[in-house]
C-alpha cells in the first residue's frame, strides 16, 4: 500500500467542502480515465439494487495458457 494513501477519515474531510457538481465531476474523471475494472466498480456502485452486479470476465484455465 502506498505510504501517501490517504486513509477514510482524512478522505472525507477532503471531500467535503466539495458541492455536488464537485463531486460529479471528480467521480466522472476517475470513470473516463480509469481502467476497465475501475469502470465496472464505478457502474456496480451507481447501479440501482435490484440490477445484479457485473460479474468478474472468466479468466483462461492456467493449463490450457501454459
Amino acid at each position: 500500500m502506498p505510504a501517501d494513501r490517504m486513509n477514510r477519515e482524512e478522505f472525507y474531510a477532503k471531500v467535503s467542502p466539495l458541492d455536488a457538481e464537485q463531486l460529479r465531476k471528480a467521480l466522472w474523471t476517475l470513470y473516463w480515465r480509469g481502467t476497465a475494472q475501475v469502470r465496472e466498480r464505478i457502474e456496480d456502485a451507481l447501479s440501482p439494487p435490484d440490477i445484479p452486479k457485473r460479474k468478474a470476465q472468466d479468466l483462461p484455465d492456467p493449463d490450457q495458457v501454459a
